[in-house]
């Protein structure tokens, strides 16, 4: 990459789609919490577009993939009495806990 291009990048203020992601992210981890983190991406959306926020499936998924928000694994018993306790689990982006 060329300098100029390179400044240039690194200078440029956020796209839209940053923007909008950021603030995507935290009503999708909101919303992932309020539901003891066991609803996955079309469910998230769901309770999304009831709180008239517009967002494509899609959309959510790739932000809780990329904030490592994987709902609990299916046909497993999940201990979700009491939601501030975090349990340790599997980890995942470099050493962050996906229930915690």
């Amino acid at each position: 990459m060329a300098p100029p291009t390179y400044y240039a990048t690194r200078n440029r203020p956020p796209s839209a789609r940053a923007t909008r992601d950021e603030e995507l992210c935290e009503r999708t981890q909101r919303v992932f919490d309020d539901n003891y983190r066991v609803d996955g991406a079309r469910k998230v959306r769901r309770a999304l577009l009831r709180q008239d926020v517009p967002v494509a499936r899609f959309t959510v998924r790739r932000l809780m993939r990329r904030a490592c928000r994987a709902p609990a694994a299916g046909g497993q018993a999940q201990d979700v009495s009491d939601p501030a306790q975090p349990k340790s689990g599997p980890t995942c982006c470099g050493g962050t806990s996906l229930r915690s």
